[in-house]
C-alpha cells in the first residue's frame, strides 16, 4: 500500500513539474534582474583585466530588464550605470521572440540570441547562450 501512494505522489509531482513548461502568455511582460552570476570562470582562465571587466559585465547586469512584449518584440533595457560596452547589445532590441519549451529564441530567423529558462525552488533564471551569465529574475 504504501508503495502504491509513493508511486501516485511521484506520478502526480511528475505532472506538476512538466504541466508547468513555458508559455509565451506566463513570459509576456517585463522580467527584471535581481542578481547575477558568472559561471565556470576558471574554463575561461581571465588575466587580472578581464576578470575585471566580467565583474563589471555581472553588475551591469543587476537591475536590467528582459521584456517580451505581447507583439512578439523583444527589448532590453540596462541601468544608466551599466557598461557601455554592455549596452551595445540594443541590436537585439525590437527583433521578434519565441519560445520552444525552456529556450527563449531573439530574432527569428537571424537567431541572434537565445535565452535558456530555469525555475529553480521557485526562482526563475535565464542563462544567456553563449555567454557565461546566469540571471535570477522576477517578473514585474
Amino acid at each position: 500500500m504504501k508503495s502504491c501512494f509513493l508511486s501516485i505522489t511521484l506520478l502526480i509531482f511528475y505532472g506538476q513539474l512538466f504541466s508547468q513548461e513555458l508559455t509565451k502568455d506566463s513570459l509576456t511582460g517585463t522580467w527584471k534582474v535581481i542578481s547575477s552570476q558568472v559561471l565556470s570562470d576558471n574554463e575561461m582562465k581571465l588575466d587580472a583585466e578581464g576578470a575585471k571587466k566580467m565583474e563589471s559585465f555581472r553588475k551591469g547586469f543587476i537591475g536590467s530588464k528582459f521584456i517580451f512584449g505581447s507583439d512578439s518584440k523583444f527589448k532590453l533595457t540596462f541601468q544608466p550605470e551599466s557598461p557601455a560596452m554592455l549596452k551595445e547589445i540594443f541590436t537585439i532590441n525590437n527583433k521578434s521572440w519565441d519560445i520552444a519549451k525552456d529556450i527563449i529564441r531573439i530574432g527569428g530567423k537571424e537567431n541572434i540570441m537565445k535565452i535558456i529558462v530555469k525555475k529553480i525552488e521557485n526562482k526563475t533564471f535565464f542563462l544567456l547562450d553563449e555567454s557565461p551569465f546566469f540571471l535570477e529574475v522576477i517578473k514585474l
